[in-house]
């Protein structure tokens, strides 16, 4: 518009136009009402759906929440009663033998779950890398002091030390698996396989499980052994973890 023109007035027609243009989209909006129905029903099931999912999320990051608070507390409820754990030993680079073992959580958890962690690394250190220092044939073979590697380091999941849990479960012979400690209440990461009933060492040492498979290599580390412990060859953890059910 131009200055000092008056402002244009649409036709007539035009407003007809209009008119007749509302109650066609009215007419149309009647028609798809049954779609938009149909769309405003997947979104609402796409939102169940959603939060659904959102739940189970939450869910399963306060149930792994609970497992490492469990953990730290040292209380135990995730672990099964017996799980299977695994050591796959190597002199040098030439593979030894693997051994599995099953661990007692159902008597002694606490202890259970510092062997299992130090065995999946989750904790950022563990037995991986670590080897047998000593092994004496006819007795035990020792080792996990992955700090120092000589029988003077080691830790556990819940700090340098840890209490002796329990002494309810006894040697009663070839492959138990126990804490090795410097007096009581000294636990760390070190431990022994027995290769013999060694029940004078009842009352003083916390057993913690015993070989399920791989007894074989268990007695091939014999054989790098002396009596005074000190081995002929480097024994190493090449690997080590969870056996899954």
């Amino acid at each position: 518009m131009r200055p000092g023109e008056k402002p244009r007035t649409a036709p007539r027609r035009w407003a007809a136009d209009k008119q007749r243009l509302c109650v066609l989209l009215s007419s149309i909006r009647r028609k798809r009402m049954p779609d938009v129905t149909v769309k405003d029903a997947l979104m609402k099931e796409d939102r169940v759906h959603d939060k659904e999912e959102q739940d189970s999320e939450k869910t399963r990051c306060e149930k792994y929440q609970f497992r490492e608070n469990s953990k730290a507390e040292g209380k135990h409820h995730h672990l099964e009663p017996f799980p299977t754990v695994f050591f796959d030993t190597s002199v040098y680079v030439e593979p030894l033998g693997l051994i599995s073992f099953e661990l007692f959580a159902d008597k002694v958890p606490k202890t259970a779950e510092n062997f299992r962690a130090l065995k999946t690394g989750e904790k950022e250190f563990g037995y991986k890398g670590s080897c047998f220092h000593r092994i004496i044939p006819g007795f035990m073979c020792q080792g996990n002091d992955f700090t120092c590697h000589n029988d003077t380091g080691g830790k556990s999941i819940y700090g340098e030390k840890f209490d002796d849990e329990n002494f309810i479960l006894k040697r009663t012979g070839p492959g138990i698996l126990s804490m090795a400690n410097v007096g009581p209440t000294t636990n760390g990461s070190k431990l022994f396989i027995c290769t013999t009933k060694t029940e004078w060492l009842d009352g003083k040492h916390v057993v913690s499980g015993k070989v399920k498979e791989g007894m074989n290599g268990v007695q091939a580390m014999e054989g790098f052994g002396s009596k005074n412990g000190k081995t002929s060859k480097k024994i190493t953890i090449a690997d080590c973890g969870l056996v899954l059910s």
